[in-house]
């Protein structure tokens, strides 16, 4: 039997918080009494789990349930013709490494006889985009009372006695960015990016972006205060409050 698996990341933009798709592709030749696919997830003791949270492989006679962490498998008892190609996916732990390894395992019955092929690449390393929040200087993930304090410390930048909350890129600071003092109407477009806080892109920090921070800050983990925060695109500034689980 000629047995033949391929998995790849379908995700433009992997980053820890999120999630990540992988899809596969199992092809084999010759007549076949079932199949399996077997990933083992990056998870280890001192990290946060990968989980996994769904898949599209509907003809599959078993699949992992949800939520699982460990060892994820699928089966077809009466296989569907070749090539199978479904996806699956894992939610990626926040403050993970940048880079982790998936391996997989395809396996086929045929006459008796049991067929085992790695998945490639193998393994498939799934890239991870680095993406903090600007007010999070050391990139833990969580927000600190001297972080929020340099971010009002931007805020109340004044020019004579208006405050303006102007600020500008500038290399070598704690978070890459320096109060802006200059008084034309129009600051300069930023090289590399703004800072997180500032929603509408406009080189100032107003009251409702440093108390959308402050929010962020405030975050709770049971009675203490956390500050922990997670990466979520459907927001307005691209983060959420991370909400521990009870121990």
């Amino acid at each position: 039997i000629n047995l033949v698996a391929t998995h790849r990341t379908t995700n433009e933009f992997i980053v820890s918080g999120g999630t990540v798709e992988i899809e596969n592709t199992l092809t084999y030749a010759g007549p076949v009494g079932g199949l399996s696919w077997s990933v083992l997830p990056p998870n280890d003791d001192e990290t946060e789990p990968w989980t996994y949270v769904e898949d599209g492989a509907i003809s599959a006679t078993t699949r992992p349930e949800l939520g699982e962490q460990k060892l994820l498998e699928w089966s077809w008892a009466s296989p569907p013709p070749s090539p199978i190609v479904f996806h699956y996916t894992l939610t990626v732990p926040n403050a993970t490494e940048l880079s982790a390894d998936l391996h997989a395992m395809a396996a086929a019955t045929a006459h008796n006889t049991d067929f085992e092929t790695l998945a490639t690449p193998s393994p498939l390393s799934v890239q991870l985009a680095q993406r903090f929040h600007s007010a999070d200087t050391n990139h833990d993930y969580r927000l600190d009372l001297g972080e929020l304090l340099r971010v009002i410390e931007l805020y109340n930048v004044r020019q004579g006695t208006e405050r303006t909350g102007r600020y500008r890129e500038q290399s070598g600071t704690v978070d890459g960015f320096a109060a802006d003092f200059e008084k034309s109407d129009e600051p300069p477009i930023p090289e590399t990016g703004y800072h997180s806080a500032d929603t509408n892109q406009d080189l100032r920090l107003s009251l409702p972006e440093l108390l959308r921070l402050i929010e962020l800050y405030n975050v709770r983990s049971g009675t203490s205060r956390s500050g922990h925060y997670q990466i979520d695109p459907e927001t307005e500034d691209g983060f959420s409050p991370f909400i521990e689980p009870n121990p």
